[in-house]
C-alpha cells in the first residue's frame, strides 16, 4: 500500500480544493462509497416521509369514523373497518421496509445500482401517498357533513387509491428480492 502524503492534501485544501475532493483522489473507492451513502440515506428519508403522510391520512380517517358512528351511519361502519385495517397493514409495511443498505440484521442486500431503480418506485408512492393523505383529509371533512352515499363513494375512491399503493409497494418489494441472488 502506497504511504499518503498528507502534507499535500493539506496543500491541496488550502489551494482551495475541497476537502472532500481531496478524500476523493486519495482514498480509493471513497467517491462510491460517499455515492452509495447518500442514495441509501435519501432511500430512508423517503421511507420515513411516506409514513409520516400515511399517518396523517390514518388520522383523519379515524376523525372521519368517529363522525360516522356520531351520526348513526352503520351502513359505513363495515367499510371504514376495513379501509381502517387495510391503512393498518400498508402503512406498517411502509414503517418495516428494507432500506437500501445491508445491517447486520438485514436479510436482504439491495445493491447499489439497484437503489436508483428504488427511488423510482418510491417517487410513485410518494404520489399516490400523497393522494391518499388528501382523499383522508376530504373524507375526514365529509364525515360530518356529506350524506352516507358521498361518503361511501369518497370511501370507496381512498381504498382504490391505497390498494395502488400496495400494488407498487409489492413490485418494490419483488425487485429487491429479484436482486437478492446478483
Amino acid at each position: 500500500m502506497a504511504s499518503v502524503d498528507y502534507k499535500a492534501i493539506l496543500e491541496e485544501i488550502r489551494r482551495g480544493r475541497a476537502a472532500l475532493e481531496v478524500l476523493e483522489s486519495v482514498i480509493p473507492g471513497y467517491r462510491g462509497y460517499k455515492e452509495r451513502e447518500m442514495r441509501r440515506e435519501t432511500d430512508r428519508l423517503v421511507r420515513n416521509i411516506l409514513y409520516e403522510r400515511l399517518i396523517r391520512a390514518k388520522d383523519a380517517i379515524r376523525i372521519a369514523y368517529f363522525s360516522i358512528v356520531e351520526r348513526g351511519l352503520s351502513n359505513l361502519y363495515e367499510g371504514m373497518n376495513r379501509l381502517n385495517a387495510v391503512m393498518d397493514r400498508v402503512s406498517e409495511r411502509v414503517n418495516h421496509a428494507e432500506y437500501g443498505y445491508a445491517g447486520f440484521f438485514d436479510a436482504i442486500k439491495v445493491k447499489e445500482e439497484a437503489l436508483d431503480r428504488m427511488l423510482s418506485f418510491d417517487a410513485n408512492l410518494l404520489k399516490v401517498v400523497q393522494e391518499v393523505e388528501d382523499m383522508g383529509q376530504k373524507l375526514m371533512a365529509a364525515g360530518s357533513t356529506e350524506p352516507a352515499t358521498s361518503i361511501k363513494e369518497r370511501l370507496d375512491a381512498l381504498m382504490g387509491s391505497l390498494r395502488e399503493l400496495e400494488t407498487i409497494f409489492n413490485e418494490r418489494k419483488n425487485a429487491i428480492l429479484g436482486l437478492k441472488g446478483n
